[in-house]
């Protein structure tokens, strides 16, 4: 998928900020603060279907304020696809509203910067299973700062100053 990013700020902070809402709960039988990892098991369908439902949840949230409880509808955001396939099945559009669209809707190149936030976050998860970490406040966290480099490597070229902040000095949505 071809990368491109949306540039609120609100979508930085939700693709940094969401792991402990967004992950689904892992293992049963945890240590007390947090379910322990090492009692999931991941393959390659899980890791896949987890970054899926995370990526989706993400886009979830960035929209979840723009929603217009009176109309069920989301402010428009509209963007510029550079997604040929995804243009031609909607008759030629080169334009796409985001916030009106669910993630999977989005065309290549508006699911893709959610997809490599999962990505990250999905790897973080696995290899607290593999470590035995807790999936605590802690984690969530150092999840997050992480999450956050990641994002700025993809995006630092463009960012505006308040999101190129070290992930502790960023403001919460």
């Amino acid at each position: 998928m071809a990368g491109h990013a949306e540039t609120e700020q609100a979508h930085e902070a939700s693709s940094t900020k969401f792991v402990g809402g967004v992950l689904p709960p892992v293992g049963g039988g945890g240590r007390a603060g947090g379910a322990s990892a090492s009692d999931a098991a991941f393959g390659k369908k899980d890791r896949d279907s987890l970054i899926s439902v995370v990526a989706s949840s993400m886009h979830e949230q960035w929209r979840a304020p723009r929603k217009n409880a009176a109309t069920g509808t989301f402010e428009p955001r509209v963007k510029k696809t550079k997604d040929e396939a995804w243009s031609k099945a909607h008759g030629g559009a080169t334009e796409v509203d985001i916030a009106n669209t669910s993630y999977k809707d989005l065309p290549d190149d508006w699911q893709a910067e959610n997809e490599a936030s999962a990505i990250v976050a999905v790897d973080l998860v696995m290899a607290a299973s593999k470590s035995g970490s807790r999936l605590d406040a802690a984690f969530v966290e150092k999840a997050s700062a992480a999450i956050h480099v990641k994002w700025l490597e993809r995006n630092g070229s463009w960012a505006p100053p308040e999101q190129k902040l070290p992930y502790g000095s960023l403001s919460e949505p």
